[in-house]
């Protein structure tokens, strides 16, 4: 019996579990998926097998942020349940149950928004706009070598335009999910189900789950049917909050390796200085 089989039998009790395995994309951050099922077909739950140093440090993110959520009844119907994190024959792997119902709506709905309250009331936080800046712009100062010039223009013009618009405001945040987007949803009994929390951090703008959304769903559905791509809708007051989200995204892209998204969310940097709302023509990176 191998260490993984040990390790499912500890956990669920099934003497001979059965395995369906999947590989990431992104050769960064990759791990491998595994499906974990009795011999009639029954999940069981998933296995996170982490490939590289950067893959090991979100799924350990992802483990500590389930542990902190399951301490708040409000949210448990809607998030995995966290079945083991710890070593497995020398690797650290994360076991969650799995998630029932089917893939959630490619369009923000009132389940969406009550989905995301409920999120952002287990850690509602006031932050001065100062504080934001100053943690967008470390991160940003370490990614910005590996970028051309031009991107190192805008990122010194969104901060520029960031110190003057929110100095001295202070700013709702919450809990984010970090990859909120069609795709790591599930819909069972009328109520949003929500997985893969490796990008999810404790506390940020609450818009910026709002707009990752929009900015995903519109792209991937773009290609699917040949549309143009969609800027996010927002309110004028929403601007300087939607180019701080870009460029704290790119820190994250760069960590993939994703240069297609890094290209499309300069684009998308440009078409907000030229304040667009509508539709656009954008090249769309894979999802």
């Amino acid at each position: 019996m191998s260490a993984l089989e040990r390790l499912v039998h500890a956990v669920t009790s099934e003497p001979k579990p059965m395995f369906a395995l999947s590989v990431g994309r992104q050769a960064a951050v990759r791990k491998l998926t595994v499906q974990v099922m009795r011999p009639n077909g029954d999940i069981l739950g998933y296995v996170k097998l982490p490939l590289t140093n950067a893959a090991t440090d979100r799924v350990r993110n992802e483990a500590n942020i389930l542990e902190h959520l399951w301490n708040f009844p409000a949210l448990r119907p809607h998030i995995p349940r966290l079945l083991y994190a710890g070593d497995c024959s020398g690797t650290y792997v994360l076991f969650q149950c799995a998630l029932q119902g089917a893939r959630g709506p490619t369009t923000l709905t009132e389940m969406h928004r009550s989905f995301l309250q409920k999120l952002w009331d287990v850690h509602a936080v006031r932050m001065p706009g100062k504080s934001l800046i100053e943690v967008v712009a470390a991160k940003w100062e370490k990614v910005v070598p590996r970028l051309g010039a031009e991107w190192e223009s805008l990122g010194q013009e969104v901060l520029r335009r960031a110190s003057r618009d929110l100095e001295g405001n202070i700013l709702r945040c919450g809990v984010m999910h970090g990859d909120f987007a069609p795709w790591n949803t599930r819909v069972w009994e009328e109520r949003l189900l929500l997985f893969d929390w490796e990008s999810a951090t404790w506390e940020a703008p609450i818009s910026w789950d709002t707009f990752h959304f929009q900015v995903q769903a519109s792209y991937f559905f773009r290609k699917k049917k040949n549309r143009k791509f969609q800027m996010p809708k927002r309110e004028s007051y929403e601007d300087i909050s939607f180019m701080l989200y870009l460029l704290n995204s790119v820190d994250q892209f760069l960590a993939e390796d994703n240069h297609l998204a890094v290209a499309h969310y300069k684009n998308l940097l440009i078409g907000a200085f030229q304040g667009r709302q509508s539709w656009v023509e954008e090249p769309a990176p894979a999802a």
